[in-house]
């Protein structure tokens, strides 16, 4: 009798797999479930072992050395070493859990432990990011979706985001190695053979845009640093391109100056005496002027009919508005309830310091926002 061909194909693959059957050779390895970059040295520490009987031992050392700095054992498949708080930050640690029985010794992936994990390890990578993906002028010369950075949109909160992140720590972000220059942007981006690509949904007029970027308005210090270079781009660019449309909102067929990019002025004005050395007067002049005309006028003093849940499509699920089937709202960020009432705190008492006549009509607009939202948030 012919075997069949599957079963001749399928054959080796049986005996060789047969030779790792037996039960011994099955028992699973101990695991030390603990692959992140680090821990906040007065923050929780831990680790799953989930095929770690409790009462196994295990020991926090450095990668480099075998020597146990920190011993405990396991308890409900979870390690936990919070107690372990070495001064030094730039030491990478290792979790070792001991022999038991015929299971070996494991050791988990190298991690850091330092009170200032985040801004270590994780604020400079975010900038080289914000500045490789700057439309026009990074890494890829093209502007997806229109915005100033590709793939942005009028809720995506670039420079209000920049701002707190200067404020947050300016003695770091001051201290971060200068990549932008600014000189050089110019030249390249107005040459008249600039390869710009424009084979990208909302890209007409942003190379127009990026342009008077650098001819219409005053540049950033020099050596200021790449944080404070990307609020002005983040700021100057929505000057030169202030109406928008979201690529993917299907119910929005025009351009229009969203009241969600004018409200990013209001962070400039409240943290200007902290980045004044950086920025020329002027730009602040000119922001100033934009946000005031246009900040009624967007929809910023009124409530926003998208706040209400009632509206809400809550029958798509999660991701369907990437392929076209949900009203997008509350999906996306699009429209957050509330997202005014900071800036409009923000501008009263700008307006108060200037004694605008217009000042007093903020301040009942975020009282009325704030009561509005802890309403729905009741029904939500």
């Amino acid at each position: 009798m012919r075997t069949p061909l599957f079963l001749a194909r399928l054959l080796p693959l049986l005996l060789v797999g047969s030779a790792f059957a037996a039960p011994s050779a099955l028992a699973p390895a101990p695991v030390v479930a603990l692959n992140q970059v680090g821990f906040l040295t007065g923050q929780p520490k831990r680790f799953t072992a989930p095929l770690s009987p409790d009462g196994t031992a295990f020991t926090v050392r450095r990668a480099d050395d075998a020597a146990p700095l920190f011993t405990g054992r396991i308890a409900g498949r979870i390690g936990d070493f919070t107690a372990f708080q070495p001064k030094d930050s730039a030491v990478r640690y290792v979790v070792a859990l001991a022999a038991a029985g015929d299971q070996p010794a494991v050791t988990s992936d190298p991690f850091l432990i330092s009170p200032k994990l985040w801004q270590e390890q994780f604020w400079q990578p975010a900038v080289d990011f914000m500045v490789d993906i700057r439309c026009v002028t990074g890494t890829h010369p093209s502007a997806y979706g229109g915005g100033a950075y590709r793939d942005s949109t009028y809720y995506s909160f670039e420079a209000p985001s920049l701002i707190l992140l200067h404020q947050a720590a300016p003695e770091i972000v001051d201290a971060m190695p200068r990549q932008i220059d600014w000189a050089a942007d110019k030249a390249r981006v107005l040459a008249p053979d600039f390869p710009f690509d424009p084979k990208n949904p909302e890209s007409d007029g942003t190379l127009e845009a990026a342009r008077r970027y650098y001819t219409d308005l005053a540049p950033p210090a020099a050596a200021a640093p790449d944080v404070v270079k990307l609020i002005h781009w983040s700021l100057g660019y929505i000057l030169m391109r202030p109406a928008s449309r979201d690529p993917s909102e299907h119910h929005e067929p025009q351009r229009r100056i969203h009241g969600q990019h004018v409200e990013q002025f209001a962070y400039l004005f409240a943290h200007w005496p902290q980045l004044a050395r950086w920025l020329p007067e002027s730009f602040r002049a000119q922001c100033h002027a934009f946000a005031f005309a246009n900040w009624e006028s967007s929809g910023l003093l009124a409530i926003d009919p998208n706040w209400d849940p009632a509206i809400y499509d809550p029958s798509p699920k999660p991701g369907d508005e990437l392929v076209g089937k949900a009203t997008l709202r509350p999906f996306k960020g699009r429209y957050p309830p509330g997202h005014s009432i900071v800036p409009n705190l923000l501008m009263h008492e700008l307006a108060g310091r200037e004694k605008r006549a217009d000042a007093p009509r903020v301040a009942p607009t975020h009282r009325r926002d704030t009561r509005g939202e802890i309403q729905r948030a009741r029904v939500v």
